[in-house]
């Protein structure tokens, strides 16, 4: 292993043993629920006011524990403008069971407020 790949792995554990990962985590699960629809990463990175390597690395956590699913693919963003192809997310559907409406707008202002 490199120095830079053990040095990367070193800074993960640390900011995994703070707690930083999970806090983020839940975070992006938190405001999905609520916002009950498809965003991209660089959605997240917006609403959430988190760095998109914090947000990347994250969601590709959540994909991997089956808590988050790729469900297509965009080529606007949040303000509608073109850009490259970009990941839309959701939570699994079956989560979406559990809540009866959107609550878009709660879910940003409660980005915005925490």
């Amino acid at each position: 292993m490199t120095d830079l790949a053990v040095t990367s792995r070193e800074a993960y554990e640390s900011v995994k043993a703070s707690g930083r990962v999970n806090e983020v985590q839940d975070k992006i699960l938190a405001f999905m629920k609520k916002w009950r629809g498809p965003l991209t990463r660089q959605d997240l990175e917006h609403y959430l006011d988190e760095p998109i390597n914090v947000i990347c690395g994250r969601v590709k956590e959540l994909l991997d524990d089956g808590r988050l699913q790729v469900t297509g693919r965009i080529k606007k963003d949040h303000n509608g403008r073109p850009c490259k192809s970009r990941e839309l997310l959701m939570l699994p559907s079956a989560q979406y069971e559990l809540f009866v409406k959107p609550q878009r707008q709660e879910a940003i202002q409660e980005a915005l407020t925490s």
